[in-house]
C-alpha cells in the first residue's frame, strides 16, 4: 500500500532535528534536556555546622549581602527548596545542617535519594 502525500507529509514535520546531549551527558539523564525545556539539577549542600552552606545559598539564590547572613541561624535537618537560576535552569536545593549527627544519620538514610 502506498502513502498518500499527506502521510508522507506529517510524518516528516513530525521528525525534527535530532538534538545531541551535551558532551557527557548520556541521553536521558536528568541532565539533559530538550531545548526550551526547564533542566533540572540537585544540588546538595553538605559540610561542617558553621561552615557557611546556608549563607552562600542566601547570597547566591536570595540576594542576601553578606552582612545579612550573620542574622542566620543553623539549619536544624534539611531546607529543601527549588529555584529557578539563570533562565531554564531550575536547582532542587537540600541544605543540610552540618551537626555531626544528624549529617551520618541522614547520609546513611538517604544515600540512594541522594545519589540518584
Amino acid at each position: 500500500m502506498e502513502e498518500s502525500d499527506s502521510e508522507k507529509k506529517t510524518e516528516k514535520e513530525n521528525v525534527g532535528p535530532k538534538v545531541e546531549p551535551p558532551l557527557g551527558e548520556p541521553e536521558g539523564s536528568l541532565g539533559w534536556a530538550m531545548p526550551n525545556a526547564a533542566m533540572k539539577k540537585k544540588v546538595l549542600l553538605m559540610g561542617k555546622s558553621g561552615s557557611g552552606k546556608t549563607s552562600m545559598r542566601s547570597i547566591i539564590f536570595a540576594n542576601y549581602i553578606a552582612r545579612d547572613t550573620r542574622r542566620l541561624g543553623a539549619t536544624i535537618d534539611v531546607e529543601h527548596s527549588h529555584v529557578r537560576f539563570l533562565g531554564n535552569l531550575v536547582l532542587n536545593l537540600w541544605d543540610c545542617g552540618g551537626q555531626d549527627t544528624f549529617m551520618e544519620n541522614y547520609f546513611t538514610s538517604q544515600r540512594d535519594n541522594i545519589f540518584r
